[in-house]
């Protein structure tokens, strides 16, 4: 599904596809008198800066000219920290990553779910990685699988083979004499492999496509949208995901179908060896050996604006800066708009999931991104001014809350797509502060005490944790967390979930905030302090130095330096020289 090309010697597996070995005779009859060619492995020079990629969920891996990998993007259970070598083939799963060594055996690592990161033993010619499994093509054309929970995605057909590629939970195979055979789930047909004969094949999500030997591509499965709607022409290799595909033409351009959400299924044009879809981006190998990749920008939330600020917010895949004249900039993923920040002067900005709010000077509300709703008066008035006039603002994954001049809480949908209870709509009483989570708000009362509500994303049948008793000077919400400063400057964090333990730190601080599994502390000498909310990998280190304001996001924070300059950083990984972003 997200597999590279093999170029330095050894495999027969296409870009996110198998290939036949151009060796091996691809026997069965001919789809069309017409001859074509088709990439293989064998074919691909090393020049320039890289030899392979292949690009996951969030992320993207790629093999350098020296056969060393790099990967970047978003290191969910250490995605980006790949084992040490020189490697021959690099595949991109959703939650892990498997490479094949120099001496032909398989590395593994990310999360480690259902085996996912434990190959066998042995030699390997090919690898490709699926959504939580992964299958090899041994020397001998043996498959073997491993990880997932689906047995039945795990056992592949008898035989010898010339090439594998394996997908969310099924799995296809291309036997030497070019037929393909599919198992594992049947989502609507993507196991249902179609008959005569191809040159490569590639399983997505719930879709599978072949190239068969005309050079003409041919889908099966579930049709996301027109994910059936191949292009016409001829292809040499191709790669298929979870909503789109992507295949190299036989002029070595690159044409992709299907879902175009962050322009992934726009391709740059130019000439490139290999192409591999990933989740909400795409790849290529260009022909001089760089790599440029297309929609949702990994990497681009932590490279912060330039200039100086005296306020930031950090949101799911962006964050935004009030500058010192009162203009707002805010940068990452923009696929809702959410960086497209109003001209004029502000006093206050918040980045949310995927838009971001300012208070003005006159103390009215404007947002931008998402889609908005207000509901006044259990009405749906869709506008980007929720109307009053408001002290403070806070936005959340899908919603925004409000803090009237009066000390009400007033909250509002951000997206169509959002899950909040009514009760979200506002808390009881008169607050000093508000901040708003995943699916739930939290405020400061005018006594110095906390009150939450909302919290619908919980999962399970126990009850929502409230907030401690005391009083606080500060709260923050993150996705399913709420931390607060105590007035002894102390901070208190807990889980809405009671079955999930959220991680507190010690000492004395002077502000927090509750990014979407991670928390990030300003202490009371200025440095920052990051900790993870639920124990899980990746935890954020903050850079050493003192901050006058920090922001956790989804998997990144930003802190405002005392000369006004932000600086970001987290789990998320900018690309290495060489690789370019177009979108």
């Amino acid at each position: 599904m997200v597999e590279a090309l093999l170029v330095l010697a050894l495999a027969a597996t296409g870009c996110s596809g198998s290939t036949v070995n151009e060796s091996e005779p691809a026997g069965g009859e001919a789809e069309a008198e017409t001859e074509t060619t088709h990439l293989s492995p064998e074919s691909l020079p090393i020049e320039g800066p890289f030899a392979a990629v292949a690009a996951g969920r969030l992320h993207t891996c790629a093999i350098r000219a020296d056969a060393t990998i790099a990967c970047w993007g978003v290191n969910e259970s250490g995605l980006l920290d790949a084992p040490q070598g020189q490697f021959r083939a690099i595949a991109a799963g959703w939650q892990h990553n498997c490479a094949i060594r120099a001496d032909a055996t398989i590395a593994c690592w990310g999360a480690d779910y259902w085996g996912m990161t434990d190959p066998p033993d042995g030699d390997f010619v090919a690898v490709s990685a699926g959504a939580s499994h992964t299958c090899a093509l041994r020397d001998d054309g043996d498959i073997e699988c491993w990880g997932g929970s689906d047995a039945e995605s795990l056992t592949p057909p008898g035989g010898h083979f010339a090439a594998v590629d394996t997908g969310g939970s099924h799995a296809c195979v291309l036997r030497n004499g070019g037929t393909v055979q599919c198992w594992g789930l049947d989502d609507h047909g993507s196991a249902e492999a179609p008959d005569g004969t191809f040159v490569a094949v590639s399983a997505g999500l719930s879709h599978s496509c072949g190239i068969r030997t005309a050079g003409v591509i041919e889908c099966w499965g579930n049709p996301f949208g027109d994910m059936l709607n191949s292009p016409d022409g001829q292809f040499g290799a191709i790669s298929a995901s979870l909503q789109h595909s992507c295949a190299v033409r036989i002029d070595q351009t690159v044409q992709c179908w299907g879902s175009n959400a962050h322009g992934k299924a726009a391709p740059p044009s130019g000439r490139f060896h290999a192409v591999s879809a990933g989740a909400e981006h795409s790849c290529g190998l260009r022909t001089d050996g760089s790599i440029e990749c297309w929609g949702r920008p990994l990497g681009a939330a932590v490279q912060p604006a330039q200039g100086e600020f005296r306020a930031i917010s950090a949101g799911g895949d962006h964050s935004c800066g009030l500058r010192t004249d009162g203009t707002i900039e805010c940068w990452g993923t923009n696929d809702f708009g959410q960086t497209d920040a109003p001209g004029g002067h502000f006093e206050a900005v918040v980045a949310g999931g995927g838009h971001a709010c300012g208070l003005r000077a006159d103390s009215t509300v404007e947002c931008w991104g998402g889609d908005y709703v207000t509901r006044p008066a259990g009405v749906w008035e869709y506008s980007n001014r929720p109307g009053g006039e408001y002290r403070t603002v806070a936005a959340g994954a899908d919603n925004a809350c409000g803090l009237t001049v009066e000390g009400y809480v007033r909250c509002w949908y951000a997206t169509r797509h959002g899950r909040l209870s009514d009760v979200l709509l506002g808390g009881f009483g008169v607050f000093n502060d508000v901040s708003v989570g995943g699916g739930h708000a939290c405020g400061l009362l005018a006594d110095r005490s906390l009150d939450c509500w909302g919290g619908e994303l919980l999962n399970g049948t126990s009850p929502p944790v409230g907030p401690p008793a005391g009083h606080f000077t500060a709260v923050s919400a993150g996705g399913t967390h709420v931390c607060a400063v105590r007035v002894d400057s102390t901070v208190a964090c807990w889980s809405l979930n009671s079955n999930v333990k959220a991680a507190t730190p010690d000492g004395q601080f002077s502000s927090v905030s509750a990014g979407r599994n991670h928390s990030c502390g300003l202490r009371v000498d200025g440095t920052v302090e990051c900790w993870d909310s639920d124990d899980s990998e990746g935890h954020l280190d903050a850079p050493e130095g003192q901050f006058s304001a920090v922001a956790a996001g989804g998997a990144h924070s930003c802190g405002l330096r005392g000369d006004g300059r932000i600086e970001c950083w987290g789990t998320t990984r900018p690309p290495p020289d060489g690789v370019l972003f177009s979108g």
